[in-house]
């Protein structure tokens, strides 16, 4: 779609900050329709801060924002302010967003901008630091394989003064330039000695192969649970919990997931025989992801009690179990409201105790009642998403739509919109949203429909 198909929107200030800061493309919308006087200061905040949900994982908006200023009459502005924060920035995923604007400033001809990133990113690959690799990719995106030789002569030269400075291995472009890029690091090193120290490095390293290393997934599993059986024991997690150590579950449930049915017998007596809910609580950790060997009646009553940990835990246990007393406390929860807080998993309980049609227009209307913060909004969404891609209930489409508006990450807004496409109910309003959200992931699923 192009800019001048797109409907006339206009958003007061409370919805186009809302827009922003979840990166719904409405917020575009308005800017391309309105100008952005009204909402300037806004944007401006925007491109200084960050507000993606979880930046380390969700796309850049550096492209989305540049659009909504990089032919105002207030570029000016935002390139001076844009500017000053590169020379001073320290926070990683704000400097990070900061480098990737002012590569789409110098894309678009702005020599200030290509000088002012060259500067910042020269600066911090010459220190031996843990922000030596910021900007690195985004030069290397601007400038190609000139850029990438940049980069080698950097951290070469630091090999030289060092050779057990470790230096970033991780820059290499993943795109078709990789074997340009390759190719052009082994030339120069025949004849620059910084280069040749950062190639030999990278070849130490592994990570000059054609493509990119690729995860093996089925690898990693194996190397994890054999790691869990050699490090982990049915006495080391029983003595953890009995002196209340870590509040998080993710070792507990890591053991859970790995341990023979005999190991979650032993752990099972113990919480059977244990008083402590706070004991109780980190032994039912261990079956967020494993099977409760028995389902006693304690266990839904603990999943509606008083204590908020315990509370959280039992629903996540019994999130694992199917029976019509869960199913009967999902429906409860989901009736009376319970779904956020301690009862933010309690969508979960629906996963193994699923009515069809009945429980979606259930979970729709409860979630039309809640007011959600950001934190709730984005465990309930995940919670719909495992409900859907597990029953595939086109019933379900209400509570996607609602993922889609609440959401506050685009990981979540993705995969809503991906099975709102599939189901044909992605009407005309969200489809011209969606070709104008933050997230090129969202864009990518609706740009064939």
């Amino acid at each position: 779609m192009r800019d001048d198909e797109y409907v006339m929107l206009r958003l007061d200030r409370d919805a186009f900050s809302d827009a922003l800061r979840k990166g719904h493309g409405r917020a575009l919308m308005h800017v391309l329709g309105c100008g952005l006087e009204d909402v300037a200061d806004l944007i401006l905040t925007a491109c200084l801060h960050t507000q993606s949900y979880d930046p380390q994982s969700e796309p850049s908006r550096a492209d989305w924002l540049f659009r909504m200023f990089g032919a105002s009459p207030q570029y000016a502005v935002f390139s001076a302010a844009i500017f000053d924060r590169l020379e001073s920035e320290t926070d990683t995923w704000d400097l990070l967003q900061l480098c990737e604007l002012a590569r789409e400033m110098a894309a678009h001809g702005d020599d200030e901008a290509r000088r002012r990133l060259w500067r910042c990113v020269q600066s911090k690959a010459a220190s031996p630091a843990g922000a030596d690799w910021m900007g690195a990719e985004a030069w290397i995106a601007l400038t190609g394989v000139d850029g990438w030789l940049d980069m080698a002569r950097i951290y070469g030269r630091r090999r030289l003064a060092d050779p057990e400075d470790f230096v970033p291995d991780h820059i290499l472009p993943a795109t078709d330039t990789r074997q340009q890029c390759i190719m052009a690091l082994q030339d120069h090193a025949s004849r620059e000695p910084e280069i040749a120290a950062y190639r030999d490095f990278l070849e130490s390293r592994d990570a000059l192969s054609p493509s990119p290393r690729v995860w093996d997934k089925a690898a990693a599993e194996v190397e994890l649970h054999e790691r869990v059986r050699r490090d982990w024991s049915v006495e080391r997690i029983l003595d953890a919990a009995q002196v209340r150590r870590w509040d998080s579950p993710h070792l507990y449930s890591r053991f859970g997931r790995h341990a023979t049915p005999e190991e979650l017998e032993a752990i099972y007596a113990r919480l059977m025989q244990e008083k402590d809910d706070a004991i109780r609580a980190r032994l039912l950790w261990v079956f967020r992801r494993a099977p409760l060997p028995r389902l006693a009646d304690v266990f839904v009553e603990w999943a509606d009690g008083p204590n908020p940990e315990l509370r959280s835990a039992a629903i996540a246990a019994l999130s694992q179990v199917s029976d019509g007393r869960v199913h009967a406390l999902a429906v409860s929860k989901a009736r009376e409201g319970k779904l956020m807080n301690e009862d933010a998993e309690a969508l979960s309980l629906f996963l193994n105790n699923y009515a069809p049609i009945s429980d979606a227009r259930l979970i729709a209307r409860a979630l039309t009642d809640l007011r959600t913060d950001d934190d709730s909004a984005h465990r309930l969404g995940w919670g719909v998403l495992d409900l859907f891609e597990r029953h595939a209930d086109t019933a379900l489409a209400p509570a996607l739509k609602w993922v889609y508006k609440h959401t506050p990450g685009s990981s979540c807004r993705r995969e809503a919109v991906k099975h709102l496409a599939a189901l044909s109910e992605l009407d005309g309003e969200m489809l011209r949203e969606c070709q104008h959200d933050a997230s090129a992931d969202v864009r990518d699923v609706v740009s064939h429909q």
